[in-house]
């Protein structure tokens, strides 16, 4: 579901629908430089000029001259853009609480832009003249909610979308957040129909029906939304909701991929299919390349699949300290040669892959106490190694590793609580506090995960401060998902 850097994403502005025509008439009479318009409308238009680098050169400091000159004369679309250039900072000094102001005004005359955006203030934590983000209380979430349904109630598919987030992540009202999320998709809005497809697929507020999920998928995917893309070719690849097709399943992966770092798991899951064939030609080039694009973006599993490829290919041999960096949570020099054997079998490293011997030799090591073999254990029996009985047992061996210090163990463990798998139930305290332990050992994983905790209020008060606190120190560690919280690129 939509987090807070999707939110950010769906702050798009729109154009003004007259923008066209007065932009010609001022163009026409040779007005953009040689005069100052007049009226407000004209000084609005001039200013969206500006703004935007239509038709005369991008500069945010004049369209705020212009905006300011409409604004004052209560022009409400240019109090809009006013707000959102003391928001966004540019060509104005960044404030909260200045733009709250602007964007009140426009809201309290009915400009849907400006209701929707007060109602972010407020849902992130800024509202009520603020310029540092802050726990919410109760009020602030109504607040928000009551600006978002003005916009919605004017057919703002934003807000639309937004108030489905704010049903089904603070109200607990999945229904109305399946309502709203349905008004949106069916103006064919493709963030609207990717939250819808995934609430059918895990079936929350609706039956779960994957051919229903996969339908609205498609919808979001074909508009060019990342993350349909991936997830469709995932429906395709396990034939869910949708006909198995490989061949179309490479296609989406394509061009969810092709979108860059962002979208490393759809660039790994294409390198696999180059490198064993299905749904594309066998090529080891092309595999080695998308899944060094997603080992570059961060995708611990293509940085494993590399170091196998490059045994394939007879090189040089990683040693023990190489391979500490490489397999990170799997070998390093202190590893047990049982452990490290299993995880060769399980890899294919240099030796016949051999799933049974591996998961027999990582238990082992395990067994004997090896957090690392316990953490890649439990990783194998949740993917599906071992018997069909043993996926309960992942979060046991969790378990086991986090006791011993282990920061991927305690990280493990809590995605066991977060999803409400592998051997126990829902529980967001006690995932939070597994995060928080990674996250103080300054592991990045932890550190991202507990700051999602922070800036949803799950397991632990909602405090978006907190919560950039830990995306920030994930993030100087090369942290993706983190660095994309913070928008940094």
């Amino acid at each position: 579901m939509p987090d807070k850097q999707e939110l950010v994403h769906l702050r798009k502005d729109g154009l003004d629908p007259t923008l066209s025509d007065i932009r010609s008439n001022l163009a026409a009479r040779g007005r953009i430089e040689a005069a100052s318009p007049s009226t407000p409308n004209e000084q609005f238009e001039l200013g969206l000029l500006y703004y935007r680098g239509d038709t005369i050169a991008q500069n945010y400091e004049l369209a705020a001259q212009w905006f300011r000159k409409a604004a004052d004369q209560g022009h409400a679309r240019a109090q809009f853009y006013l707000g959102e250039q003391y928001c966004s900072g540019r060509g104005l000094p960044q404030s909260y609480s200045i733009a709250e102001i602007w964007y009140r005004m426009a809201a309290e005359q009915g400009d849907a832009d400006g209701q929707r955006e007060l109602g972010v203030l407020y849902f992130i934590g800024v509202g009520d003249g603020t310029d540092f983000m802050r726990e919410h209380d109760a009020s602030e979430y109504i607040t928000a909610g009551c600006w978002y349904l003005k916009a919605a109630k004017q057919g703002d598919w934003r807000a639309q979308v937004l108030l489905g987030v704010l049903y089904e992540k603070k109200r607990a009202n999945l229904k109305r957040a399946v309502w709203w999320y349905r008004k949106a998709a069916e103006q064919g809005h493709s963030p609207a129909q990717y939250a819808l497809s995934q609430l059918y697929d895990i079936g929350k507020g609706v039956p779960q029906d994957y051919a229903i999920a996969a339908e609205w998928c498609r919808k979001a995917a074909m508009q060019g939304d990342g993350d349909a893309q991936l997830k469709l070719g995932e429906y395709l690849i396990l034939g869910r909701g949708v006909p198995q097709d490989f061949t179309e399943a490479a296609g989406w992966f394509r061009k969810a991929a092709e979108q860059g770092g962002g979208h490393r798991d759809a660039q790994y899951r294409l390198g696999l299919l180059y490198f064993c064939g299905q749904g594309v030609p066998q090529d080891d080039s092309e595999a080695e390349k998308w899944l060094r694009k997603a080992a570059d973006h961060g995708h611990r599993d293509a940085e494993f699949k590399l170091v196998s490829l490059d045994y394939d290919r007879q090189k040089p041999s990683p040693d023990a300290a190489y391979m500490s960096v490489t397999y990170r949570t799997i070998v390093d020099e202190q590893a047990s040669v049982p452990s490290i054997q299993g995880f060769l079998y399980h890899s294919g490293l240099g030796i016949a892959q051999d799933s049974e011997e591996a998961v027999a030799l990582i238990r082992a090591a395990a067994e004997r106490g090896d957090a690392k073999a316990q953490v890649v254990l439990g990783t194998m029996y949740s993917q599906g190694f071992g018997s069909s009985g043993e996926r309960s047992e992942a979060s046991a061996w969790y378990r086991k590793a986090a006791a011993q210090g282990s920061a991927d163990g305690e990280v493990q463990l809590g995605m066991c609580y977060t999803f409400d798998e592998y051997g126990v139930a829902f529980d967001e305290a006690e995932a939070a506090t597994w995060y928080r332990k990674a996250a103080d050992r300054g592991d990045p994983n932890g550190q991202y995960y507990f700051g999602r905790c922070c800036s949803g209020g799950e397991g632990v008060p909602q405090n978006e401060a907190e919560a950039l606190k830990w995306y920030r120190k994930a993030a100087e560690q090369g942290h993706e998902n983190a660095r994309s919280e913070l928008g940094w690129e």
